[in-house]
């Protein structure tokens, strides 16, 4: 009876800690998709092959034209014929027109306005951002201004992601801080790239804490159990110290329990324990006359916790 119960609370706080929101990491670091760069200056962006090209001539009413672009890069300019604008910025392309209407002599000072009016290029953000989907290439230039285009970083978002440009093998991208992740999220993106970013592994601290939470755990920085109460502020008044206990959930669905005397652990009368990702860190109440009595309080601190990066 006593370990279906354990299962019990195991699964309720699981289930419970889902509705959790970012607090700034215990190294002061804020964790924000907002604290990214902002997106690139360049706002009108480059033309595409399969882009939809609204091209006005002011000065010769009838020079007006819808166009698409070829798979070559190339447009049929009627009068000028065929003219490379692809991987062009609409205001040089707007500039190469002109110039070949000039010394055409087909009109005498050109003033040229070209506009994507559709585009099929597109990248792909999926994974732990606010709105995963397909982005317009033009606002998207980047990583960083696809992820923002996408909502930015859900609050269990990893500090790594996958890129994949079109054509080629997957690459991982990870950070150990918001200043590098700004410097590698400015790699660019082409048509046809898709960006995955990863689901963080968390350890959890419950129960009487000062802030139930659940930390994110970075491969380079174990999290440890002193690690995680310094991360939830430390313990209430109520807080029984040599009773805690880490429930870690085996391959098999059962659950394991693992005695935790936080007062030798603080005293250096035992060593350290290393949490590994799920594994719950329960701090009971010293009024509590058994685990089995904590289970509606666990779960009620469970609902209450906050995902904290830890770099």
């Amino acid at each position: 009876m006593y370990s279906q119960k354990r299962i019990v609370l195991f699964l309720i706080v699981a289930s419970t800690i889902a509705g959790a929101q970012t607090v700034t990491s215990p190294t002061g670091s804020v964790p924000n998709e907002n604290a990214i760069a902002p997106p690139s200056a360049q706002t009108e962006g480059l033309i595409y092959p399969g882009d939809v090209l609204e091209i006005t001539v002011f000065n010769a009413a009838d020079l007006h034209e819808r166009l698409r672009v070829g798979d070559s890069g190339l447009v049929h300019l009627p009068l000028v014929g065929d003219t490379q604008v692809a991987g062009m910025t609409t205001a040089a392309a707007e500039m190469v027109v002109e110039k070949e209407l000039r010394d055409d002599g087909l009109v005498k000072n050109p003033v040229v306005s070209i506009l994507v009016a559709e585009s099929q290029a597109f990248v792909t953000v999926v994974g732990e951002v606010g709105h995963p989907g397909n982005f317009p290439i033009r606002q998207a230039r980047t990583v960083m201004d696809a992820i923002l285009s996408a909502g930015g970083f859900t609050p269990t978002s990893s500090n790594s992601l996958t890129l994949q440009h079109a054509g080629q093998e997957p690459v991982k991208i990870s950070w150990q801080s918001d200043d590098e992740r700004n410097l590698k999220l400015r790699e660019s993106l082409s048509p046809g790239d898709t960006v995955t970013v990863d689901k963080a592994q968390l350890a959890y601290v419950l129960g009487e804490v000062v802030q139930p939470s659940g930390i994110v755990i970075n491969p380079s920085e174990p999290v440890t159990v002193l690690k995680a109460v310094a991360v939830a502020h430390g313990f209430t008044h109520m807080a029984s110290l040599s009773n805690s206990r880490i429930l870690r959930k085996q391959k098999d669905g059962s659950i394991l329990e693992i005695p935790v005397n936080l007062s030798h652990l603080m005293s250096n009368k035992e060593r350290d324990i290393a949490m590994f990702p799920n594994d719950m860190l329960y701090v009971p109440s010293s009024k509590l006359k058994s685990m089995a009595q904590g289970i509606g309080y666990v779960a009620q601190t469970a609902s209450a916790a906050l995902i904290v990066h830890a770099y």
